[in-house]
């Protein structure tokens, strides 16, 4: 199980990585919610939920089940936040496709196993996942 603190460290951390090339991206907030009522079973979304003054907010929404699952747990933050660095890069994500067919799940997909051994390498064995 995480705490709420080491949550928000890997956010922090993956979002430096995911960022390092965007130019002003403003301060980021991120809820995350674990009793959202559309949420299947080990999943995850992303939604954005705007800006107010220079504060990008966004929800992320995930199955409390992940949490029994370290290693998954991790991969699915470092995908949703590729999400919101999507959002934030102002990329279209197009909803109307099919799931397997979003270009944007695609780029996620092809980014979550880097992103969340960045983040392992960061922390080192500053915590016992097992």
């Amino acid at each position: 199980m995480f705490s709420e603190f080491q949550i928000k460290e890997m956010q922090d951390i993956m979002l430096e990585y995911l960022t390092k090339d965007l130019k002003d991206v403003g301060y980021i907030n991120i809820n995350l919610r674990s009793d959202h009522e559309d949420i299947h079973e080990f999943g995850a979304f992303t939604e954005y939920l705007g800006c107010f003054e220079s504060i990008k907010h966004f929800e992320i929404s995930y199955d409390k089940n992940l949490m029994s699952t370290p290693d998954n747990f991790i991969k699915v933050m470092a995908h949703e936040l590729i999400h919101v660095m999507q959002y934030l890069r102002g990329d279209d994500l197009d909803f109307s496709l099919p799931y397997n067919k979003q270009l944007h799940e695609f780029e996620a997909y092809a980014k979550e196993y880097q992103v969340k051994n960045y983040y392992l390498s960061k922390i080192g064995d500053k915590y016992d996942f097992s």
